[in-house]
């Protein structure tokens, strides 16, 4: 039966296995739903109502509705048991006993044969479904160990990136550790140099200071010496003027020569001394010129000393300028350095860390492979167990499919028969009710001739009621038919009994029929 659930109750509808299989009986048809309360197992007979479909069902439970009834069917009456009966009806009865039993052990066995059939097909299924499960535990497996080795791989892959990253790090530290030493030597030299341009610088100075204290003492001689050739010129020009008026004296006492012989003796002294004062104040003149040319010659230089020394100072603070921008910039450059090289330093440190990470990924990847390994070798046993069990489900389910066909085959001739009983049970139910009718209205006797046949012989409605005797043959012969029926279901039943038992135990028809008949033989007091 397929169960659902709807507004806490349990709905089960039948189907045409639960009537072929179910042994249920005809009270219920394929389609119809049962309804039973919430915690009730469903089992017909136990429902508390049931309906023609699911919407009839659906209804009734939402109020609105009832469900149809469902049509008693037609069962047999029990038969009136006969007010006296010979010895050998207990004997019929103990067969029809055993033909009971013996159909009720068949259909017994049919619901083994169909538990182990559906525990083969479960069986076979949870096989299918472990198969299957195992089939996608391997291609998980193997997804898992691709992507394992591709971790691995990238893993190698980081791991040599780390370590070229390593290398070249290295290589960067070892270079900026030169360029820092490199750096460091040029700033020392620059602070080096530095100080040699303010020991110049200083030596410069004092150079000037002490050039323009020989440049005012130079000015101070100067002036004194231009001051003294002013006086020998002034003193040249008047000895000049003297010896011209002495000259022009000794022309105009030329004539008087007589006169001025004395005088012009003295004149000639004066003139002599003049000249040699002249001569001498010439070459105080001259000296005092060439004094003059050397102060300016020496003030020339002095001024060109100085001038020089103001470029050379000046050249020297441009020096000291670009020194100290050189300076900055190599401090700049050098915390730049220090900087890169700090950050260098933390990427090393970093690349070391992704190259730590890495050999660790690469070692748990491992570990990964190897345990997916481990679990596709389990996965692969148990696939191979599972394909074993398979396969020997499969040849059970073979047999079991043959046994079912051969059980089938049995159960249809069995509801054949059954079928038939049913019928001849109606018919004789019909002859019985139209017997008693006919008994009734007559009033007759019911006579049993020699052929088995009943006849009615009307009579007057005065006549006498037919006897117990007369009764009690017709229900003997009614039952008698019955029994014959019984007989026929007993010996297929046996037969099916024997197919069942040599199917289940894997022995021929013929040793299965033995065993059943002497099971049945046994049983018969």
């Amino acid at each position: 039966m397929k169960t659902s659930r709807y507004r806490g109750h349990v709905l089960a509808t039948i189907t045409d296995r639960d009537l072929y299989y179910g042994g249920i009986g005809e009270s219920y048809q394929v389609g119809q739903v049962l309804i039973f309360a919430a915690g009730t197992k469903p089992k017909p007979g136990s429902e508390m109502a049931c309906a023609d479909n699911m919407a009839a069902a659906t209804e009734y439970l939402d109020g609105g509705g009832s469900p149809a009834a469902i049509p008693e069917p037609a069962r047999l009456q029990e038969d009136p048991a006969p007010a006296a009966q010979a010895p050998s009806d207990s004997r019929l009865e103990a067969i029809v006993a055993e033909a009971r039993m013996a159909a009720e052990a068949l259909e017994r066995d049919a619901a083994a044969q169909r538990r182990h059939t559906d525990a083969l097909e479960a069986e076979l299924a949870a096989a299918a479904a472990a198969r299957d499960e195992a089939e996608a535990g391997r291609r998980e497996a193997d997804r898992q160990i691709e992507q394992a080795q591709k971790r691995a791989a990238e893993s190698e892959a980081a791991l040599r990136a780390a370590t070229e990253a390593l290398e070249r790090a290295e290589e960067d530290r070892a270079r900026l550790e030169g360029i820092v030493a490199l750096e460091t030597a040029s700033r020392a030299e620059a602070e080096a140099q530095l100080e040699k341009t303010a020991s110049a610088r200083d030596e410069a100075l004092a150079r000037l200071g002490s050039l323009e204290q020989d440049a005012a003492a130079f000015a101070v001689a100067k002036g004194a010496a231009e001051t003294e050739a002013k006086e020998a010129r002034a003193a040249l020009e008047r000895s000049e003027a003297r010896r011209a008026k002495a000259e022009q004296d000794l022309v105009s006492a030329s004539s008087e020569s007589e006169q001025a012989a004395r005088a012009l003796g003295m004149l000639q002294d004066k003139v002599s001394a003049l000249t040699d004062e002249l001569a001498t104040a010439r070459s105080k003149t001259e000296a005092a010129e060439r004094r003059i040319r050397q102060l300016d010659d020496g003030m020339s230089e002095l001024i060109s000393n100085i001038s020089d020394e103001r470029d050379l100072y000046a050249n020297v603070l441009k020096e000291r300028e670009r020194l100290a921008s050189l300076l900055d910039e190599a401090e700049s450059e050098l915390s730049r350095r220090s900087s890169l090289a700090d950050r260098l330093s933390e990427e090393l440190q970093a690349a070391e860390k992704r190259a730590a990470q890495a050999e660790n990924a690469a070692k748990e990847a491992a570990l990964d492979s190897e345990s997916l390994a481990k679990d596709l070798e389990h996965a692969r046993a148990r696939s191979s167990e599972l394909e074993t069990a398979l396969a020997a489900a499969k040849a059970k389910a073979g047999s079991a499919e043959d046994a079912e066909e051969r059980l089938r085959a049995a159960l249809a001739e069995l509801a054949d028969v059954k079928a038939k009983r049913l019928e001849d049970a109606a018919a004789w139910q019909a002859d019985l009710q139209r017997i008693d009718a006919q008994l009734k209205a007559s009033r007759g006797n019911v006579v049993q001739t020699g052929s088995g046949e009943v006849v009615v012989r009307h009579v007057y409605p005065d006549a006498p009621k037919p006897t117990m005797a007369a009764r009690a043959q017709s229900v003997a012969y009614t039952v008698g038919r019955g029994a014959a029926a019984l007989v026929v279901v007993a010996v297929l039943s046996l037969l099916a009994s024997a197919i069942l038992t040599a199917g289940a135990n894997g022995a021929s028809f013929g040793e299965g029929l033995r065993t059943v008949l002497g099971t049945v033989i046994d049983a018969i007091p």
